[in-house]
This record gives structure tokens, sequence and C-alpha cells, in this order.
């Protein structure tokens, strides 16, 4: 057991539950793209067809009329004109406004009322609705299409609004004369966003295209979504484990530890302990130091037993961690990890500093599954589920700890001592290196400016216990030379370009097989 005693499951528990959080959006998405794209055809889409004619839009008037069931009902109206050549084909392309929106229910017709054949294909990450003219259309003439579809899932649910938006609507590889944006809005519906040129009287939004995209209208809410109780139930359930994990924290640190407060005492336990609680390498420092500030060596026997004679002070017996340590001689010291390690977990175990494990740690892997699962319905819902897989994370961290209420007792009262060295008797002379003196310089400057005259008698011996401390782990052991100042406080505070050659793709080359989006 090399790692920390305190933290290594819960590292895993949370790399597991970010691991599971991505993977989660990345396979609910990916069953979404695979679900819509089930309702595409797989023709070629027009957009990689080579259109030899020269021609513009007169118009282009885009209407929306958003339904209760969170469709779009989409109205085009394309009145093109040919320039030179003949024109066979028309398209237009556009992004889904939800990853689980499709296009259904095309209907295509020119000005003389033909039905114009059609189909809807998926262009990467675009949709297309693509239509071939009833007949071609010749140099200098004109002729107007008319387009309905239903954008189906395409209002995203905001939980407390909704949003309606058309992607790529305003996109072109052909010049566009005139262009209008119009949305329906349903009865009762006010929108709630602030848009240049709206009248918040009226139920209808107008604008020109001058942009790919046009604007998002934020309303009021009249949509819910039918993954709506689903996505609520997950933020809810992901803040409930992050909120009881708090609790249970705060309750095993102020309120349980009230029944023996008057019982235990810090000197009760040796510095070992307390250091093993963050992690065995400290621990070691931590305990080598006691050791020659006691002069245990020569209590050292054979073999480990349960009890040794009385140091000088304050404990009766050594425990076993520190029995492995203080039977070394200091010229000769040799540590073996797996055994101090296993001994010094036993011991924590043993005088009671470890119990069982917060059981909402666990909780966190399932909810994690649940909070990545919902993070691709919306931009918003996303920035919920990724701050509350992050505060989760954070209290698995920071208060998923199995520190017993006595292990908790004991460090806060090695807190209160950090803060006051006045109160630093003999007893807790051993405890110094945790309490930020774990140099010369700095155990001079406790025993100079800060300690009280009960124990600068023992300056020199603590002095000698820091010195060789630091000689013979730098020569014996060196990868155990981290001071343990600081540990304590971690340990406590549980449109058209001519020719875009793929760059933009605007596709103004007439077939540029660029990034797509466009229309023709």
């Amino acid at each position: 057991m090399r790692k920390d005693l305190r933290k290594s499951l819960y590292t895993v528990i949370m790399l597991v539950a970010i691991i599971l959080f991505l993977s989660s959006a990345f396979v609910t998405r990916t069953y979404m793209e695979v679900y819509t794209n089930l309702n595409y055809s797989s023709d070629t889409p027009y957009r990689y067809l080579i259109d030899s004619s020269e021609c513009r839009l007169n118009r282009y008037i885009v209407e929306v009329f958003p339904q209760k069931n969170g469709s779009l009902i989409v109205y085009l109206l394309l009145e093109y004109f040919v320039e030179h050549g003949n024109k066979s084909f028309g398209f237009k392309q556009f992004l889904p406004p939800t990853v689980y929106s499709y296009i259904t229910n095309v209907k295509v017709r020119d000005e003389y009322n033909h039905t114009l054949e059609s189909h809807v294909v998926k262009d990467h990450e675009y949709i297309e609705i693509g239509w071939k003219f009833y007949n071609p259309i010749g140099e200098n003439k004109s002729i107007t299409i008319y387009v309905k579809f239903e954008f189906v899932n395409a209002i995203e649910d905001l939980l407390t609004e909704n949003k309606i938006s058309l992607p790529n609507a305003g996109k072109f590889r052909i010049y566009v004369n005139h262009s209008l944006y119009i949305v329906h809005l349903p009865e009762g519906v006010s929108v709630i966003n602030s848009l240049r040129g709206f009248n918040s009287n009226s139920s209808v939004y107008a604008t020109s295209l001058y942009e790919d995209d046009p604007p998002e209208i934020y309303t009021t809410h009249f949509y819910s979504s039918a993954y709506e109780p689903y996505i609520y139930a997950s933020l809810l359930i992901g803040l409930e484990t992050s909120v009881f994990m708090i609790i249970l924290d705060v309750y095993l640190t102020y309120v349980a530890p009230r029944e023996f407060s008057d019982q235990i005492k810090v000197h009760d336990y040796p510095i070992g302990i307390y250091a093993g609680v963050l992690t065995p390498k400290y621990a070691i420092w931590a305990t080598l130091y006691e050791v020659i500030l006691y002069d245990r060596n020569k209590y050292a026997r054979s073999e480990i037993p349960d009890s040794a004679p009385k140091p000088p002070f304050p404990r009766e017996k050594l425990y076993r961690h520190e029995y492995l340590i203080a039977r070394k001689k200091l010229d000769t010291f040799l540590y073996s990890a797996d055994t101090y390690d296993t001994l010094l977990l036993n011991d924590l175990k043993k005088v009671g500093f470890y119990g069982r494990r917060n059981p909402f740690a666990f909780l966190g892997i399932p909810v994690s599954v649940l909070l990545g699962s919902i993070c691709t319905f919306s931009t918003r819902i996303a920035t919920l589920s990724f701050i509350l897989i992050l505060f989760l994370l954070f209290t698995i961290f920071k208060f998923a700890s199995s520190l017993t209420p006595k292990a908790r007792f004991l460090l806060k009262k090695l807190k209160k001592l950090k803060k006051h060295p006045e109160n630093i008797d003999v007893v807790h002379l051993e405890y110094l290196p945790i309490l930020g003196y774990d140099s010369l310089p700095k155990i001079e400057d406790f025993f100079s400016n800060k300690a009280n005259d009960s124990v600068k008698k023992y300056a020199q011996q603590a002095k000698n216990a820091i010195k060789i401390t630091e000689d013979t782990i730098k020569q014996q052991y060196p990868r155990v030379q981290s001071p343990l100042s600081g540990i304590l406080h971690f340990s406590i505070i549980t449109s058209g370009c001519g020719g875009c050659g793929g760059c933009g793709g605007c596709g103004g080359c007439g077939g540029c097989g660029g990034c797509g989006g466009c229309g023709g």
C-alpha cells in the first residue's frame, strides 16, 4: 500500500466518474445521431454535384411556425434567376438545432404547382433537402420554388424557457438578392430576449438574413421535452448525493466527536498515526523523528512486541509501525515499504482512526453516467450537468473521508495547536514537524519566539532530532525527503466567395466539396 491511505480509493472513483461522464455523453450523442439518421436516404448530397449554371436568388423567404410539440414547421420560398447555362437542381442545408432533431414530411413544388422530386440526406453534420426541377431552368429564366418540411424536436427545452433557432438557414453558395426570416410565435408565447426590430406586442418576428444563422429567439416556456423528467431527476440525484456527503462529513466532524471529547487527547497517539492519515511517506519521516527524539532505539528488541517500556514521555507503549523503525540502527536504516505500510494501516485501524468509507462516494459512479447522458440535450443543461459533476467530484475528494469521528476530533485539536503555538506543551514536542516546524531554522524560530518556558528546556533535544532525521533520511532513504509543514491543513480541511478551396464552406465555386451547410 504505497498510495495515500485516505485518498487513494476516492481518486480512483473520481477518475472512473470522469471517464463514465464523458463516455455517457458520447454514447448518448452517438445513439441520437444514429437514431435520427434512420430518417434519411442514402443519396449523394446535391452539394457535391457540379452545377455549371450561373444563377442567383432574387428572393429567399423563410417562415417558421413553432409547434407546442417541439417541432418547427418551416416554409421556404426560393425565387431562382439563371443568368447563364441551365440549372436542373437546387438544395438547402441546415444544422440540427438539437442533437435529437431531424427533418421529415418534406414537400417541394414549383410556381406551376408541379410536385418536384426531392430527398433528405445527411451530409456530415448537416441535413440537406434537395430537389430536381420539373424542367431545367434555361438562361435568363426564373422560377419560384416552395418547400415545406417539419423539423422534429427542433425547439430546445431550457427548463425555464424555450429556444427557437434554425442554424445555417441563411447560408448559400449563390448570391441572394433579398432575404427574409419570419417566426410566427404560438398564441400566448412571448419573447424573453431583446431582438432588434421585434415588436413585443406582436407574435410575429421578421428580420433580414444578413448572416448565415438567424437570431436565436428565447421565449416563455411552452414546450416540455419528453426527457425533462429524466433530466430533472438526474440533476436532483447528483445534487442530493453531493449534499448528503457534505452533511455526513459535518456530522462526523462536529457532532459525533462530542461524546468522547473529554476522554482522548492528542498525545495519546504518536506522530506517525497523524502523518499516516496523509501518506506513509510522511509517516516514515515523522516516526523516525519521534524515535530519535525519545531515543527509542534502546528499547527495541529482536521481535515486535505488543508493548514496550515507557519512553521518556508521554505514552506507555510503542505501536508496531514505530517499533519497526526503532529496532533498526540509525546508521544502517533500512525501510521496507510493504511491511511499514501494512503495519501503519493496521495501527490506524487499531486505534480507531479509520472506519467505513462514506457510501455516498460510490454513488458518484452511477450519478456521473446520469449527468453525462443529459448533457447533450441543450447547452444550458450541458452547463448545469458539467458544473454539477465538478461539484460532485469535489465533494467526493473533499468530504468522502473514511476518518472516524475520533480522528477528525484529534486532527482539529492539532489544527488549533498550529494556530496557537504558545499552547504547545512538553507532550507535544514530537508533533512539531506536522505543526509546521519541520526544519532546523523553523525549530529554532519556534523555541526563540513562540515556545513557552515549560518546553524551552527541550530545545536542544528537538533540534538534534530534526537534524539527525534530515541527515539520516538523505543518506539512507532519499525518497522520503518531503517536509511535513502544511500537511496538517491538508489532512483536516476535510455567402458567395468565388472559389473557396474548402476553406470556409460557402460553396461559391458551384461544387467545392468543402464544409457544407450551404444551399444552391
